[in-house]
């Protein structure tokens, strides 16, 4: 389900959102059971109060989302998807020498662009492409240390013809920028 879990590794903390409220905002703090102690015991009362700490519609949500999750085995589903939409990053990849690297895991995926053989970071192409997918329906941010990859992160729903869509809308605005530079 998490990341961390593909590389081994136990956090000592790990926050979550997004999919864990099923649509309604709500985000957790998982941690070890010695770093969690170091709140120490409560007596009812809130060490660290929020306005929305421990709503129980909230917590009502959350677990009812971590039952379809787990139930409908959407991580392993996602895993799959995720690599078929990394396959065909990599096919685009093999057409546009500006796309120096395509990454992620899941659905978070990432597309580096690139100027040069030397592959120096090309940030205004991920602005500029950020811009046209925009106008065309599609939400993207640039990311990375340079702000020269494409970060995507669909949501897990997205149907295959909505993706097909997206790949040749960003095919298309690739070859109009890297023609018009």
């Amino acid at each position: 389900m998490f990341a961390c879990e593909y590389e081994g590794v136990i956090p000592d903390l790990m926050c979550v959102g997004k999919a864990l409220g099923g649509g309604f905002p709500l985000s957790a703090v998982i941690g070890t059971p010695d770093v969690m102690a170091g709140w120490g015991n409560s007596r009812g009362e809130s060490i660290h109060t929020t306005t929305f700490l421990g709503n129980p519609l909230g917590a009502a949500m959350a677990l009812a989302s971590l039952n379809v999750l787990v139930d409908e085995n959407w991580p392993a589903r996602v895993a799959e998807i995720g690599s078929r939409r990394l396959a065909d990053l990599a096919e685009l990849q093999t057409r546009h020498r500006c796309i120096g690297d395509v990454r992620g895991r899941g659905l978070m995926l990432g597309v580096e662009f690139i100027k040069d053989e030397m592959r120096t970071p090309d940030t205004m192409m991920c602005l500029l492409l950020m811009e046209a997918l925009r106008k065309d329906g599609f939400l993207v941010l640039p990311s990375g240390s340079y702000g020269n990859v494409l970060g995507l992160s669909p949501p897990f729903v997205l149907t295959d013809e909505q993706w097909r869509g997206f790949m040749a809308s960003l095919e298309k605005h690739i070859v109009i920028i890297a023609a018009d530079r």
